[in-house]
């Protein structure tokens, strides 16, 4: 049941006419929510009763790589050519669970670029509006505002312990031995040759064996769990997926083992 709902949501948000469409989503602006499909309306109004949100947000962000829905609350919208995202509100509507993200306090929050004209909410809303370069401060003619780029630096912690175990002690079985036998007398005072012991090493026989030589790893990258800088351009995501990654902080656990 769920999957047939999920194929009939992706299917609706493909087919949208109205937003702006980039890999993986298509964006939605509040005042065009009137002309989504039915099927879409229901399920922005489940996502926004699950989320207990009120009327602050701008934006919606239909997921069509997985069932979801995003709800994107930006400062300025209508006035600034760059408006700064305030928080977000991400919703899984498989599983009813949402994840609040609030941007208001970083230093570097994402902006929604490609906001230069006039009819900047053209195609969030599916208006007819002409081109209009957008009058006033970082809006007309070539002036461009430009963005730095923050830096990104993580504490990573790598920790790795060898095991190297004594050997252990041989132990006696019987065998022929370099030496040959020897000459001993019972008590009856005959000469018997006696043949001597050999010593031999088994492996595989305990864990000693195993442990020894072998090699235990516990890392944890993004100590500090910090989000990846802003860049703006042709990136789902906000971020340059080739240099950074938005996992967060994470533990792993290696086991080596030299025979």
């Amino acid at each position: 049941m769920q999957r047939a709902i999920w194929l009939s949501y992706r299917a609706a948000v493909t087919e949208l006419t109205i937003g702006k469409r980039l890999p993986g989503a298509v964006y939605v602006h509040r005042s065009a929510v009137s002309h989504l499909p039915s099927l879409l309306r229901d399920e922005l109004t489940r996502a926004a009763v699950a989320a207990r949100l009120i009327d602050s947000w701008n934006v919606v962000k239909f997921h069509t790589k997985r069932f979801a829905i995003s709800f994107l609350t930006y400062s300025d919208f209508d006035s600034d050519p760059h408006p700064v995202l305030q928080a977000a509100t991400i919703v899984n509507l498989q599983t009813g669970l949402t994840v609040d993200t609030n941007y208001s306090r970083r230093e570097n929050p994402p902006i929604l670029h490609r906001k230069e004209y006039e009819d900047d909410n053209a195609s969030l809303t599916g208006s007819t509006k002409l081109n209009e370069p957008r009058s006033g401060p970082n809006g007309g003619g070539n002036e461009i505002r430009a963005r730095k780029v923050s830096a990104w630096t993580t504490l990573d912690l790598l920790l790795n312990y060898t095991f190297n175990l004594p050997p252990p002690a041989p132990a006696e079985v019987p065998g022929f031995a370099k030496d040959g036998g020897k000459n001993v007398k019972d008590k009856d005072g005959k000469e018997k040759n006696v043949v001597p012991v050999s010593t031999a090493e088994y492996g595989c026989s305990n864990w000693k064996w195993w442990l020894n030589n072998t090699t235990v790893t516990l890392g944890m990258q993004n100590v500090g769990d910090t989000d990846p800088p802003f860049v703006s351009g042709s990136f789902e995501n906000g971020y340059d997926e080739s240099l950074a990654t938005i996992k967060g902080r994470f533990w792993y656990v290696g086991l080596k083992k030299r025979f």
